[in-house]
């Protein structure tokens, strides 16, 4: 009983009051059926707004050219993405690409089988009720695939919306307001039909788009958009993080492209003024982001983007401190960016959401994502030969003076706790933060190198949020990732769901450039859950004339463990470097290698190997050196 106290005052100390009487109160909701009461399941019923698409909003997308040459090499890309969807095969979080078609297609797990029941109220499901994963639900119902069509149709000149409406107007058929998994989350809703909302204003002049077509998918948007509306306190208080900023985003486009709605302007104020205040509450004033993930943080910045673009062209603007926190945090993640690849470490909670996949652009490329943010935000594009994304957005390429965002060789994020240097062929990441925010990972002073373009020590990612306990342990815990783990046990207390307890706390960082080297030194608190917490330190000194890395961990306790320090290499890591280990008296520690899993996107998990180091000491000083 002392133990639970312990855990839950641990807790409650992290998320606060707020947060738990709210939870409290939502539950008791629940299940007395106030909540069933109040979003009851009911039938579509269509708009009754004419098609008039002379209002000022309209035309804010599409207003793209590509040159001959760009078409040319899309073509054969292009019109296969075009062809699967066509014959009902559809990607999943640019991973899998599977069968979507049948008439439950929109309630069945295209991976599993699994069918859900589309008539019983959201608020009775649960789902994370098994290992099923809700997620092969969701995904489809965010109509991501569609972008395809567009594609398709600016390379070559066609019009295919009629097969974007068929789809929209299935799903509708087939998914009453309220009953079945698609309303469990406000933000699947939001993502929808702001997606919904750029295909009627890219084919607005199209003739497969009918009076009654329109009224039909208007209607259900109006009343999806009354659903966030009316449970927005939800996610403002127990999903303040990516949810609550697309739900704003979505009822401010929704307010803002249908004014004829009779709670537009409604829609439309609370949508901006919350997402305005989000964006400063969940960005930190060195730009990082408040769920300590790379994913996240680039699908804050594509809704950003959004908000920045649809803003512009009616006449709203943010405040200059949002402005701020826009460049502070273009920078940010400007600097994690490999400039060979494009890629960023897949570090933290990695979901597969890609916003709005105008481009096809590879999905660990966030050179796009970036070069648009930077022309919306009046910033210096540093990839200008990326700009077709931002032209889908229909922004004005070359107009204004340019805020400069400088590429330095360290990065010191201090508030977020990331710490970045760059050389001519390499990149080093390494994480050492507190946690003012709950954490999703077990990763303190985790290690990232990136070498000629190839992510050589890297995260194992995220796999999925619902899979087996073990695999599950594997992703989300120390063991996953490059650091250091006493007597088995991962940095923090593993809680039920994303829940973790005894969140690790920074003690000190620096990065420091000298003649020849460059050192890295950290220290974190870790591993409550043994009864007290134990000091972790690390060194890590990375040689300028040489790609050569000397990580030295320390454990800082008297009572002896057994300390592991884990390494999940590339596959071609062998190929190219050595590594080394030696335990405190200079003895030589020979490395453990097994089986792993590495998940380059969300439901993708590929056998791997992993290096382990044991020693009974409190000292292992690691050796990662280019072969000669």
């Amino acid at each position: 009983m002392i133990r639970f106290i312990e855990l839950y005052v641990d807790l409650f100390k992290g998320v606060g009051f707020k947060y738990w009487a709210y939870r409290f109160y939502h539950g008791l909701k629940k299940r007395t059926g106030i909540l069933q009461y109040q979003f009851p399941i009911q039938a579509f019923e269509p708009s009754d707004i004419s098609k008039d698409f002379t209002i000022a909003p309209w035309g804010t997308f599409g207003n793209i050219h590509l040159d001959h040459t760009k078409i040319e090499n899309n073509r054969e890309t292009v019109t296969q993405r075009f062809t699967d969807v066509n014959n009902g095969h559809i990607q999943f979080f640019d991973g899998d690409v599977l069968k979507f078609t049948g008439e439950n297609r929109w309630t069945t797990n295209a991976k599993t089988g699994k069918v859900y029941d589309n008539k019983i109220h959201w608020a009775n499901l649960n789902d994370f009720a098994s290992e099923e994963d809700i997620k092969y639900i969701w995904e489809p119902a965010r109509f991501n695939y569609l972008y395809a069509v567009l594609q398709y149709d600016q390379c070559f000149g066609t019009d295919n919306s009629a097969c974007i409406w068929q789809e929209i107007c299935s799903f509708i058929d087939h998914a009453e307001m309220n009953a079945g998994p698609h309303y469990m989350s406000s933000q699947e809703i939001a993502i929808r039909f702001i997606n919904w909302t750029i295909f009627l204003d890219i084919y607005k002049h199209s003739s497969s788009l009918t009076t009654e077509v329109y009224q039909k998918i208007t209607g259900s948007i109006h009343t999806q958009a009354i659903h966030i509306f009316k449970y927005l306190d939800f996610s403002k208080n127990l999903v303040r993080n990516n949810h609550v900023l697309s739900e704003a985003a979505g009822l401010y486009i929704i307010g803002t492209f249908f004014p004829q709605f009779p709670d537009s302007e409604k829609f439309r104020k609370v949508g901006w003024s919350l997402f305005e205040k989000e964006i400063n509450y969940q960005i930190a004033g060195d730009g990082s982001y408040l769920q300590y993930s790379m994913n996240y943080h680039r699908m804050v910045i594509r809704l950003f983007s959004l908000m920045l673009r649809v803003g512009k062209v009616n006449g709203h603007h943010f405040q200059q401190e949002t402005i701020q926190k826009g460049l502070t945090t273009l920078e940010f993640v400007n600097a994690f960016i490999d400039e060979k690849s494009g890629t960023v470490a897949n570090y933290g909670n990695n979901d597969g959401t890609s916003l709005f996949p105008f481009t096809d652009t590879p999905y660990n490329d966030y050179r796009t994502c970036i070069a648009t943010f930077s022309i919306a935000l009046g910033a210096n594009n540093p990839y200008p030969q990326l700009i077709e994304d931002a032209q889908w957005f229909g922004f004005d390429i070359e107009s204004g003076s340019k805020t400069e965002i400088p590429k330095q060789d360290l990065y010191h994020f201090n508030e977020g706790g990331y710490y970045i240097f760059n050389e001519q062929y390499s990149k080093t990441f390494i994480r050492c933060g507190d946690h003012p925010f709950r954490p999703s990972q077990a990763d303190n002073l985790h290690i990232d190198i990136i070498y000629n373009g190839m992510n050589i020590m890297r995260d194992a990612g995220t796999y999925q949020y619902n899979s087996t306990p073990e695999v599950t342990a594997f992703f989300m815990g120390t063991k996953g990732h490059n650091t250091v783990s006493i007597d088995g046990l991962d940095q923090m207390l593993k809680g039920p769901r994303f829940v973790w307890h005894f969140w690790t706390r920074k003690k000190y960082a620096e990065l420091t450039k000298s003649t020849d080297t460059i050192t890295f030194k950290g220290e974190i608190s870790a591993f409550r859950q043994t009864g007290r917490w134990i000091n972790h330190r690390r060194e890590v000194v990375k040689n300028m004339s040489s790609q050569t890395w000397v990580i030295t961990d320390t454990i800082l306790d008297k009572q002896k463990h057994i300390m592991t320090q884990f390494w999940h290499p590339h596959p071609d890591f062998f190929s190219m470097f050595e590594i080394k280990a030696v335990d405190a008296k200079g003895e030589i520690i020979q490395p453990e290698i097994t089986e792993a899993l590495y998940s380059p996107t969300y439901g993708i998990a590929e056998n791997c190997t992993q290096i382990a180091f044991h020693t009974g000491g409190n000292t292992i000083t690691t050796v990662i050196q280019l072969l000669q």
